[in-house]
């Protein structure tokens, strides 16, 4: 049980309900003042009824001493209140819900989202949203079962142990609270045996629904392999794992089940004897009679509902668990390391100060001892093989993660004394991979911000995309699809240049910018980048080397280390690694280089 409260008390530190704002908090009063009203008028509905027996058959004017028609008056009074306030302890537990789930949606989104992004590494982005999915269903389902549940069942319970400490010895109550005390015994014992059963019908049926959703979106390549009977055979085999869990979860329940009620029994039977003495020897009224085996039975469903809660709270804390393990990882901004200096930065050079870098401790460095200084307003260019180091440069310049060992400095001073976010708004980068959502074009520019349509224009017309925008047939409100699939990877490569247009960051970055598109695209989108990066500090990123030959300086990257720098005549006559890359491949044409970042 002490389990079963620490889970409990989880759930109010992750939501952190005193942050959650007056109208969580108010609603939660007001739910619980209305549960513990209606489990007051619940009780009182048989006492009631009692004193309206009593008064009928004319053993006495009952303990209120009231008339039959005020009896019946308030008694009717009592079971409409309930009903009304039954129906709008929906209403109301509804709001509570959304309302807490949105809180804990908003507040879980701002922490995950300023996680570092070592935090990611590896880790499924799919699972990541499943964790606040799930924890979003346990706030619904502890809330229930505290309010719906926990609440009503404890009162109820200890209203109807006062009227039997009022009417019978004390060894009726004992008998009673013994029955109530087996029953949850058996309720805790039996949920834990059967939990393993339960998590465990519910992660096959999760991927089961996995495995279908896979074999129906291949069904052309299970088609052209004739392999149809094997993939039913995986499908089915998923399925008889899952009813085998079924079979467990559910013979088990209907066993426990019946082990509660032989408990509610050990109570009712001995109670039904005992109050019909009483009645007989005159030591009990009618209605009392009624009353003490009406309260009896009534308490069976909640006492069940019980039993059903500490599973669900059980399941529900798990899942709050996990959540909470991610929210105590620290974010960005609550990281020590994260500057808190103003904000000024009157020259955007860059400077690379003797830079380690490895992306786990212990690993082999990616960068090993690499120094450089890319002066304001010029074009730099990064070249080298695949996994020499050249993107973690463009990731280190973001902050996206920090140095292992030396500085970085942006406009001469240390980018750790700048907030990670400050050193974002000054640095705009272009990747390989221009990330599109499936929402508008217009959403997909100005991510949501309200950019003025005149800014957007211009942003479209300096990337050559205003007249393919205008043929749209909704224009910028035209949705691009699912990661932008209505848009070429030319088109798509435009879309992010434009958005660093609309950006306009001191510093750009182009990290392997056009390495994906065909040799007419990619001269185009170059000559894109070159209008846009014109004046400002610039790094560009490639193993194209033709699309950076005009660059006013080429660093050399091998396994980590620059190991030669210069102009691309000067690196085809002294670096054999350069000259390597170039005659591998990296090059479209030396006697028709692209014109990009030239002066």
């Amino acid at each position: 049980m002490g389990g079963f409260l620490e889970d409990i008390r989880r759930f109010f530190r992750v939501m952190d309900f005193s942050k959650s704002g007056k109208r969580v908090r108010s609603l939660f009063v007001v739910l619980a003042l209305m549960s513990i009203v209606s489990s007051v008028l619940t009780v009182a509905q048989p006492f009631l009824y009692m004193e309206l027996i009593d008064s009928i058959v004319g053993e006495g004017g009952g303990l209120l001493g009231f008339s039959t028609e005020t009896i019946i008056l308030v008694y009717g009074v009592c079971f409409l209140v309930a009903r009304v306030i039954d129906e709008l302890w929906k209403a109301v537990f509804t709001n509570l819900t959304l309302s807490a789930q949105r809180s804990l949606a908003e507040k879980a989104f701002d922490h995950i989202i300023r996680l570092p992004s070592s935090f990611f590494l590896g880790k499924d982005k799919h699972s990541l949203s499943e964790i606040i999915s799930k924890a979003r269903s346990g706030v619904h389902e502890i809330i229930s079962v505290s309010l719906e549940t926990i609440v009503p069942v404890v009162l109820e319970f200890f209203l109807v142990s006062l009227i039997v400490y009022m009417l019978f010895p004390g060894s009726v109550l004992a008998i009673l609270i013994a029955s109530v005390v087996v029953f949850v015994v058996v309720a805790i014992v039996g949920s834990e045996m059967i939990r393993p059963w339960q998590r465990g019908f519910t992660e096959e049926n999760n991927k089961t629904h996995q495995v279908l959703g896979e074999i129906l979106s291949s069904e052309e390549t299970i088609k052209s392999f004739n392999v149809e009977d094997s993939f039913k055979k995986r499908y089915l085999s998923h399925m008889a794992v899952f009813e085998n869990y079924c079979y467990k979860f559910f013979r088990w329940s209907a066993f426990i089940g019946s082990m509660q009620m032989l408990a509610i029994g050990g109570a009712l039977i001995p109670m039904l004897f005992i109050s019909f003495n009483f009645l007989k020897n005159d030591a009990l009224t009618l209605g009392a009679f009624v009353m003490i085996n009406v309260l009896t039975i009534q308490l069976i469903m909640p006492l069940r509902r019980l039993a059903y809660a500490y599973r669900q709270v059980k399941e529900s804390a798990v899942d709050i668990e996990q959540l909470d393990k991610v929210m105590s990882i620290p974010s960005e901004t609550q990281r020590s390391d994260d500057g808190r200096g103003e904000v000024i930065l009157e020259s955007p050079s860059i400077s690379f100060d003797n830079v380690c870098f490895c992306y786990e401790e212990g690993e082999e460095p990616v960068l090993n001892d690499v120094s450089f200084t890319v002066p304001e307003g010029k074009a730099y260019a990064f070249v080298g093989a695949s996994g020499a180091g050249k993107s973690t440069i463009s990731k280190l310049i973001m902050r996206y993660y920090d140095v292992s060992s030396g500085n970085i400095l942006l406009g001469g001073r240390n980018v750790e004394g700048f907030p990670r976010d400050a050193v974002r708004r000054f640095v705009g980068m272009v990747s390989q991979d221009v990330v599109l959502f499936n929402d508008t074009l217009r959403f997909n520019l100005d991510f949501g911000e309200c950019v003025e349509d005149a800014r957007l224009v211009s942003a479209l017309k300096a990337v050559d995309l205003d007249g393919f925008v205008d043929a749209l047939p909704n224009g910028v409100d035209t949705m691009v699809g699912d990661r932008g699939m209505r848009l070429s990877g030319g088109q798509r490569q435009r879309v992010g240049i434009a958005r660093a247009i609309l950006k306009d960051p001191k510093v750009l970055i182009f990290d392997e910018a056009t390495s994906s598109l065909d040799m007419h695209t990619e001269k185009t989108v170059s000559e894109n980048i070159n209008i846009v990066s014109e004046g400002k500090t610039t790094i560009v990123i490639a193993h194209r080397l033709s699309t950076i030959i005009n660059a006013d300086k080429i660093l050399v990257l091998d396994q980590g280390e620059i190991v030669s720098s210069g102009t691309h005549g000067e690196l085809i006559e002294s670096c054999d690694v350069y000259r390597k890359l170039y005659m591998s491949g990296g090059a479209t044409s030396v006697d028709q280089p692209l014109q990009m970042l030239s002066d």
